[in-house]
């Protein structure tokens, strides 16, 4: 439709017969807004052209503008506007990816961390080749030195190379001569010794068929070769320090600054029982070989008591509750398997002083073979009875075997040091040879070391096996007059045997064995050994102590008594 059309149409509509149906002039305006808005409509719906210009019409114009998808806003504009530019897209990355390496520690440092590295040293050596460090050097592998390692002197202890680990390292050089090199250990304060020993003509308990003198024993030099010929009844011989004199050279808990370990060789006969150490009631021995400490070949000591019950050591309430001061330090006696009749085991009894008033107590071991004894002193331990004072470690044949303790609450120190060898009915000459042999540790507290039985105690434990006592239950602790048996069960956490003699024991009276055992040995699983009591005629009760243990340990002991 052309304008032209459109005006001719426009006109039609103002005939006077089309006004005349409006009574008013409202009426008209109304109708004429109503006719030409709705007619505009139509008409510029129905326009194609304008002028020969093709034109849309109005109902596609008002599609378009109200169509929200296909425009923007301005809050889109703005958006869009702040975006980069598509050159700029290759210098940007993800956001996820950036945040993740921001939140790295370990791909960054802190800034103490960097305090830190910007205060080292540029390089490990200087110009020279040589390194300075300002504090230690600690290495867990070793340190080749093809030029060796100079020390300069310490001028105090801080600047040395820690002089306790020097102490320890010499000792355990000297420990491990104990057992294998003993001529190359005897120091003087042990030659002192020896020599008193040799040389005191006074408080010595001999019998006549006795001798005892320095001399070579099986091409073994020995302190003492004891000479025994036959006789019946008790041989004995023994030689002591005067008392006191020799206090401080076996050890002393009044003084920290320095430990020992004492160690013997054995040579010739294992038919002898042997006591060394200190005397056990602290002053001097009893020099009378018929006193009744020295009859019984297992339980006898030397000190002489009347009423005594030399089972117990003089410190035990059965023997003399009062007097502490008279378990000094240790003593160790052995009892080879000769002497005691035995297949299998040597007995060795120690000094436990360290218990309560009147609690004092033997303890004892089994092992195979005697050759090397050694003693070292060690520290007392935390959960010791309060009475201990010091610690001794008793090793044979360079193995522990069990822990001794002392008390010292007297005077508190060593007495008489002392060596002494029993035998009993001798048909045959015996010999035995003993050649003596020590190490120290002294400390200096200058170069703040003071206390040396610490340093001994890791020295000889350094590669040491505790073993555990055996548990053993008795079907009865007490049999009749008339004799009877008694079952021991025996086993124990440590696979190995145990074995088991008894104090009635002794090779020169088999006569006097009134328990016998049905064996000596219980295998590594555990079992059983029946002991048979023979019938008691002497009227009165009477008591067998059982030792049971493994070789190189302490042992349980069981004691069953029987009536009269």
């Amino acid at each position: 439709m052309t304008v032209e059309a459109v005006n001719a149409g426009r006109m039609q509509a103002f005939r006077p017969s089309g006004l005349l149906k409006f009574p008013t002039v409202a009426g008209v305006a109304t109708a004429l807004f109503t006719h030409f808005t709705t007619n505009n409509k139509i008409i510029m719906n129905k326009i194609t052209s304008i002028n020969g210009t093709f034109m849309a019409s109005l109902n596609e114009l008002n599609e378009h503008t109200e169509n929200e998808s296909i425009h923007v806003t301005e809050d889109e504009r703005t958006a869009w506007n702040a975006k980069a530019d598509v050159s700029a897209l290759s210098t940007k990355t993800d956001a996820s990816v950036f945040d993740a390496h921001k939140n790295d520690a370990v791909a960054h440092i802190t800034g103490k961390e960097r305090e830190i590295w910007n205060g080292k040293q540029d390089k490990l050596t200087d110009e020279t080749g040589s390194m300075t460090l300002d504090g230690g050097l600690s290495v867990a592998g070793t340190i080749t030195a093809p030029g060796g390692v100079r020390v300069p002197l310490p001028s105090t202890y801080q600047e040395a190379m820690s002089y306790e680990a020097l102490l320890e390292q010499q000792a355990v050089k000297d420990w491990g001569c104990m057992t294998y090199y003993l001529e190359t250990m005897v120091p003087s304060w042990v030659t002192a010794m020896i020599r008193h020993q040799q040389l005191m003509a006074s408080g010595n308990p001999a019998t006549p068929n006795t001798s005892i003198k320095e001399g070579v024993l099986n091409n073994e030099l020995c302190d003492h070769v004891v000479t025994i010929t036959p006789a019946s009844g008790i041989s004995l011989t023994g030689r002591s320090t005067a008392p006191w004199v020799f206090a401080n050279y076996m050890g002393c808990y009044r003084n920290t600054g320095y430990a020992t370990t004492t160690a013997w060789r054995f040579a010739g006969s294992d038919q002898v029982s042997i006591m060394l150490g200190s005397t056990s009631h602290g002053y001097g021995s009893t020099t009378d070989p018929s006193a009744a400490c020295y009859t019984h070949p297992i339980h006898w000591a030397d000190y002489n008591v009347s009423g005594a019950d030399y089972r117990y050591p003089l410190g035990n309430a059965v023997n003399n509750p009062g007097i502490r001061e008279q378990g000094p330090a240790w003593q160790v006696t052995t009892y080879p398997k000769g002497y005691l009749g035995s297949s299998t085991s040597c007995l060795i009894r120690g000094t436990n002083y360290g218990m309560e008033v009147g609690a004092s107590d033997y303890v004892w071991a089994l092992v195979p073979s005697i050759l090397y004894l050694s003693v070292a002193m060690t520290p007392r331990h935390a959960d010791d009875n309060n009475y201990v004072v010091n610690g001794w470690r008793l090793y044979v044949d360079g193995l522990h075997v069990m822990r001794m303790t002392s008390a010292w609450l007297g005077t508190g120190a060593t007495a008489s040091v002392t060596t002494k060898v029993k035998a009993h009915d001798v048909r045959s000459t015996r010999q035995v040879g003993l050649r003596m042999g020590g190490m120290r540790i002294d400390v200096n507290p200058s170069m703040g070391i003071n206390d040396a039985a610490p340093i001994m105690e890791r020295v000889v434990m350094r590669d040491a096996v505790v073993k555990p006592v055996p548990e053993v239950t008795a079907s009865t602790l007490e049999v009749v007059a008339a004799g009877g048996e008694v079952v021991l069960t025996v086993s124990s956490t440590l696979a190995e045997a145990v074995y088991m003699v008894n104090d009635t024991m002794c090779g020169h009276d088999p006569a006097a064995v009134w328990c016998s055992q049905s064996s000596e040995q219980i295998p590594s699983e555990g079992g059983q050994i029946t002991l048979t009591l023979a019938p008691n005629t002497t009227g009165e009760l009477r008591q067998v102590w059982v030792f049971a243990g493994h070789h190189y340990a302490q042992a349980a002991v069981i004691k069953i008594n029987q009536l009269a």
